[in-house]
């Protein structure tokens, strides 16, 4: 849950009291940036980038934007769009792209059960949304090292720091998020140091210990029991 949807969960229920906000956390024995070299050659070739979206398809993604966003950025330079996960508009994207006469440059790759390998693939992840409450793909994303190009809806902008792991920009702004892809997806020395931001952000501020360790905290204190926790540990 994102600090603004605590605001206007307080707002709509009258409450009074604080709330604590705790985020979700990723794993990192398992989202880690993983040898993918072999999977990424089954669909782009060596100079192509791979751009990436994850999600259940429902319109709030909206993936017709992920589209559109990846048609200006093949237009610059050679790419590839990999689709994974399903869901109620699978369908019309499907028809969408080929329509656009795209379909040899995208993929779709279903569910997958290993998303950390998946991920890996990627240079860059696409997140337009227009509601999330977290964005918990782009923090597996980013725990794996690949920035996310996304919307500022919900907690997006709590976790993706503009300008230094992503880049963001409002809500069906697809012109200046294929801006920002193209400007990341061109500058090597830019991508690598975006890449090395991602984990580091995901390794010590989301990382399961650190998250863990406050959940704790919290029952604890509920529950009127003094307690002397370890500290986090996230390396």
């Amino acid at each position: 849950m994102s600090q603004d949807l605590i605001n206007e969960t307080r707002s709509l229920l009258d409450i009074t009291k604080a709330i604590d906000l705790t985020y979700n956390f990723v794993d990192k024995r398992i989202y880690y940036p993983r040898e993918a070299a072999s999977l990424r050659a089954d669909y782009a070739a060596p100079h192509e980038k791979v751009l990436m979206h994850i999600s259940n398809f429902r319109p709030v993604k909206r993936v017709g934007d992920v589209v559109e966003i990846f048609e200006k950025v093949a237009a610059r330079m050679p790419a590839k769009l990999l689709l994974v996960g399903e869901g109620p508009e699978l369908s019309k994207i499907q028809c969408r792209i080929t329509q656009m006469g795209l379909e040899d440059r995208v993929h779709f790759l279903g569910k997958q059960e290993d998303v950390a390998q998946v991920i890996s693939i990627a240079d860059l992840l696409l997140l337009p949304s227009e509601k999330e409450s977290f964005g918990l793909v782009a923090l597996e994303a980013m725990a794996c090292g690949v920035p996310t190009i996304g919307s500022t809806a919900g907690g997006i902008p709590e976790l993706v720091t503009h300008g230094e792991t992503g880049y963001l920009c409002p809500i069906g702004d697809v012109e200046g998020m294929a801006g920002y892809a193209v400007r990341l997806l061109s500058d090597e020395q830019l991508h690598a140091s975006f890449k090395e931001a991602c984990i580091q952000r995901a390794r010590y501020e989301f990382c399961n210990d650190k998250i863990t360790t406050e959940y704790e905290e919290i029952y604890y204190r509920v529950l009127g029991i003094e307690a002397q926790l370890p500290v986090p540990v996230c390396d």
